[in-house]
């Protein structure tokens, strides 16, 4: 969300007291993990769909198995002939908003092999399917859809914020932040 006064022509920084560009204040109600470069199944004849549950079960908690997602397999995903490693992009629908600052710490603490840096309100990221010239694409249908599952919405993780928490939490970091530039500001 563009922060309220910011120049047309901004640099991008989020949250503090120097933002351009602000987390949206209640949340987001969804979650995309963005799997780069994952190593994939041993199985090279399993379809593309049942390598997206593969990689849903294999580097996900368990709380993500048996829920409804939307996926979409990155641009480069069966151009090159292998399936050794894959990229690949899987959206959930949650039970209550998340904020990035919960989402990236969830990532870092647990380990999670997802892009963190997408939660960050200045993070650009595209997700459009290949134009291919002359060909067919080699993933076909299986490029993105629809895995439905037993739960249409995953419930958030005991360590994700809620909104008041969040708040907290910012404004926790943006007195730091504040310190420091008074800090530095003395120090000069």
């Amino acid at each position: 969300v563009p922060k309220a006064g910011a120049p047309e022509l901004i640099k991008r920084r989020s949250n503090g007291p120097t933002a351009s560009i602000e987390s949206h204040p209640l949340g987001q109600p969804w979650i995309m993990c963005d799997f780069d470069k994952v190593r994939g199944p041993v199985d090279s004849d399993m379809s593309w769909r049942d390598r997206v549950r593969w990689t849903i079960r294999t580097y996900l908690p368990a709380c993500f198995h048996d829920v409804t997602c939307h996926y979409q397999w990155s641009t480069s995903a069966g151009l090159n002939g292998s399936r050794e490693h894959h990229s690949l992009h899987v959206w959930f629908w949650l039970s209550r908003p998340a904020f990035d600052l919960s989402l990236k710490e969830w990532t870092r603490e647990d380990n999670v092999p997802i892009d963190w840096k997408l939660f960050q309100p200045v993070q650009e990221h595209f997700t459009a399917a290949p134009i291919l010239d002359g060909c067919d694409d080699p993933m076909g249908p299986e490029r993105s859809g629809l895995l439905l599952a037993e739960s249409d919405v995953l419930a958030a993780l005991p360590g994700w914020l809620d909104g008041e928490q969040y708040t907290r939490r910012v404004g926790e970091r943006e007195d730091i932040a504040r310190a420091y530039a008074e800090a530095v500001a003395a120090a000069a």
